[in-house]
């Protein structure tokens, strides 16, 4: 499968109709972005990286990978639990997904959520180690234009090794999108769950790894104006006014919640599109015609009521 310009236009279209139609799917939105700015702004220029030691250092990465994680987590049952309700016909409603993400959600998914805080931690020892500290990156005064570029991704020290580990961390954390599916909609046990999604991106590596380049080209085509002021400003060390960065401050940090948004529905749909995938791979095997392979299959629509999502919570367990 070929994947462009308007596939990342549609996935971004679509993502900002369900916000658009459904508003109460922000607020799982905005709980990740009031999290995500506090601790991305305190990690960058407040914690004394260097004062502290290395075990400090790694206690308090650890402490920030699990707030973040735990977080996101959290925020993604909550949003498909309200995704369920939505797609069941059902009214939407906040604190009935809020109590059912809790119990019985929670539970099943916290050794998920455990698992990827430990795997994303490891990662983040072996980047520290693979790369020298520099001045710049634990010295850096807070101010109006560091704060944007820092919560927008961006720093000047960007190299191929640190977009490599961005890729394998963003490449892990679609995977607990995916997993966490089974868990909320299917009421999978952790270890069913964990299998079903390792073999659901084995069986549909095309499918998955476009994520990679569709989420990315969603959330680019929402940052263009933002992007090109900030990466400017990073290559050629151009001073904007400080009521220029002051503006762009939410925007950025907005826009990181928002490429999870788009992460988690992107894996939603992959989820759904797999179930309705295998049905009619029953249906060849019954009628002795060939299996199917993904693509021939109608991909579902997050917009519209899916008969896959209805079936799945009244079968739960069904492949554990």
């Amino acid at each position: 499968m070929s994947y462009g310009f308007q596939d990342g236009k549609t996935l971004l279209r679509e993502s900002l109709t369900i916000l658009g139609r459904f508003p109460k799917l922000n607020v799982p939105l905005a709980l990740t972005w009031l999290i995500y700015v506090p601790t991305a702004f305190y990690a960058k220029f407040l914690f004394p990286w260097e004062q502290a030691g290395i075990l400090k250092d790694f206690a308090f990465a650890l402490l920030a990978i699990l707030i973040l994680s735990a977080t996101i987590g959290f925020s993604c049952l909550v949003l498909l639990e309200m995704l369920r309700q939505q797609e069941r016909g059902e009214n939407i409603s906040i604190f009935r997904a809020f109590f059912h993400a809790i119990f019985p959600d929670l539970p099943k998914a916290f050794p998920v959520i455990l698992l990827w805080i430990l795997v994303w931690f490891g990662l983040t020892i072996v980047e520290f180690f693979s790369k020298p500290l520099s001045s710049a990156d634990s010295n850096e005064q807070a101010s109006a234009d560091s704060a944007t570029k820092a919560l927008a991704g961006l720093t000047s020290t960007a190299d191929f090794t640190q977009a490599l580990y961005q890729a394998v961390k963003k490449g892990l954390r679609l995977v607990v999108f995916l997993v966490l599916p089974a868990v909320a909609w299917d009421h999978l046990w952790p270890t069913s769950a964990i299998k079903y999604g390792r073999d659901m991106v084995k069986t549909h590596v095309n499918a998955f790894s476009s994520a990679f380049v569709l989420t990315d080209f969603a959330t680019w085509m929402l940052m263009i104006p933002t992007s090109f002021l900030v990466v400017v400003s990073v290559k050629w060390n151009l001073a904007l006014a400080d009521p220029v960065w002051y503006a762009l401050i939410p925007v950025c940090s907005l826009a990181w919640s928002f490429s999870l948004f788009v992460e988690q529905m992107f894996a939603a749909q992959l989820y759904l599109w797999d179930l309705r995938w295998r049905e009619a791979c029953k249906v060849a095997a019954e009628s002795n015609r060939a299996l199917p392979n993904l693509e021939s299959v109608a991909k579902p629509s997050i917009l519209e009521i899916s008969p896959e999502l209805v079936a799945v919570g009244k079968l739960g367990g069904r492949r554990s």
